[in-house]
């Protein structure tokens, strides 16, 4: 059977368009109807048609991108790197936001204003790679070793870094607020001069010698953490919790400890000069295991 359509005209004019299936009758419809359906249809169609490419592109996109070799400013979004060995390549500026890169090699890497957030980074190595100025907010940074790595400027709000090491690492002005660094390693005489780590948790960290001069680590968690020898002078210690932590001769002079738990410290040979006690008390200056 074969479908037709008949023009129908009155007075010279068409009047209606019959519709046929074989030898039945399917109906009629007034021409500008017709028309109208015609038009929407075609336009429906365009609709449908750059739905298409445009699905088409990004699939093609998709799976071109992360067949990028590294260099510098390459995007590899969402793309799979783990146990890539990407040590001492040009990766600055690029785009690795929710990138796997666990277990990768990155090891004197160039990684300046490079974006990692959200980035997968579990047990990677970062060995003195320069990440200065780079961007690692709420990136899974969980036993990463950033020694001797450059992450001046950087920023890792909400990042979780547990269990990483970060000796010898230059952080000055390391922007982590409410990042979690419990257990991990900042000894060896890590740099982190007037880092904001405000509500950061840094429970059982071993900041032997560190420098945290500076500081801002107001309603920090500090609970246990071994911070002898460590340089916090200037530094904000508002309503931080230190219950239990370790301060032996650490710098505290001109601190501001107002409304910390201090309970458990051990202070002994800490140097308090000029620093606010929790009660709001100026420590005299020359106070040396407790505030004078």
């Amino acid at each position: 059977m074969k479908y037709k359509r008949t023009i129908i005209y009155q007075s010279g004019r068409p009047a209606s368009i019959q519709f046929h299936w074989g030898d039945h009758k399917l109906g009629r419809m007034p021409p500008e109807r017709t028309t109208a359906h015609y038009l929407i249809n075609l336009r429906l169609i365009r609709i449908l048609a750059s739905f298409t490419l445009l699905f088409l592109s990004s699939a093609l996109y998709a799976n071109s991108h992360c067949d990028a070799p590294p260099q510098a400013g390459v995007n590899w979004v969402g793309c799979d790197r783990t146990g890539a060995d990407l040590q001492g390549r040009d990766l600055e500026h690029s785009t690795l936001t929710q990138t796997v890169l666990d277990g990768a090699d990155l090891s004197g890497a160039m990684l300046r204003r490079a974006d990692l957030g959200s980035s997968s980074s579990i047990e990677t190595l970062f060995i003195d790679a320069n990440l200065s100025g780079a961007r690692l907010v709420s990136a899974d940074l969980r036993r990463a070793n950033f020694t001797g790595a450059d992450l001046r400027g950087a920023r890792m709000e909400r990042s979780e870094a547990a269990e990483a090491v970060f000796r010898h690492t230059n952080a000055e002005g390391l922007s982590a607020g409410s990042a979690l660094f419990n257990g991990a390693d900042f000894s060896g005489g890590a740099n982190l001069t007037n880092a904001l780590l405000r509500r950061a948790e840094l429970r059982g960290v071993d900041a032997v010698g560190a420098t945290l001069r500076g500081a801002e680590l107001r309603g920090a968690n500090l609970e246990g953490a071994d911070l002898t020898q460590a340089d916090l002078s200037r530094a904000d210690l508002r309503d931080a919790y230190l219950v239990d932590a370790v301060l032996r001769d650490t710098d505290l002079q001109r601190a501001d400890l107002r409304g910390a738990d201090i309970t458990g410290v051990d202070f002994e040979g800490a140097r308090l000069g000029n620093a606010i006690w929790v009660d709001r008390r100026r420590c005299r200056p020359g106070s040396i295991g407790r505030c004078e």
